[in-house]
């Protein structure tokens, strides 16, 4: 079954895709909800620096919890209810650079890849983001994310995209 989820409330976008062997005939309205929750952890090598342009490699892991239901509502004989509730993690790498515009006040933007088959096909992630330096640790940041990946499991499969502004504070150590 192909499904797409409503729209949620809010800025946030969320497309998620969920499939099953069997394909849903088209027309039908389907109604659904998708609960998730992502963690990105990364250890940074700093490659290079100069005059105050920063790059950064990074390797890490992306954990996700994503339990996701949709409802098929055929109108002719009983209603097909697909479920997915998974937890895994993706091995991630990518690259970080950071260049500073004036004073405290630093652009960033970072991209990531992972899963290669060892949690989900691909997940990938990228951002862009406004960091003003509160000290010498810490800061806080503005920016927008993309985070999507795709993941499949026997004959169950889910696609994600999510995209949207953040606010962050942040303590380097």
């Amino acid at each position: 079954m192909a499904a797409r989820l409503p729209r949620p409330a809010g800025r946030r976008r969320l497309h998620p895709r969920v499939h099953r062997a069997r394909p849903a005939p088209r027309g039908f309205p389907a109604a659904g909800q998708v609960e998730q929750f992502a963690f990105s952890g990364y250890l940074l090598w700093r490659a290079g620096q100069t005059r105050g342009l920063a790059v950064d490699l990074l390797a890490g892991l992306r954990a996700f919890a994503v339990d996701a239901e949709v409802q098929l509502e055929s109108g002719v004989g009983p209603q097909e209810r697909f479920a997915l509730d998974r937890a895994w993690a993706d091995p991630v790498f990518g690259i970080r650079v950071s260049v500073p515009i004036a004073g405290r006040l630093r652009a960033m933007g970072l991209l990531d890849f992972g899963g290669f088959g060892l949690g989900s096909e691909l997940s990938w992630q990228g951002e862009a983001r406004l960091v003003w330096a509160l000290g010498s640790r810490w800061s806080a940041d503005l920016g927008y994310r993309h985070l999507a990946y795709d993941w499949k499991g026997g004959t169950d499969r889910l696609e994600q995209t999510m995209s949207g502004p953040f606010a962050a504070v942040t303590l380097a150590f």
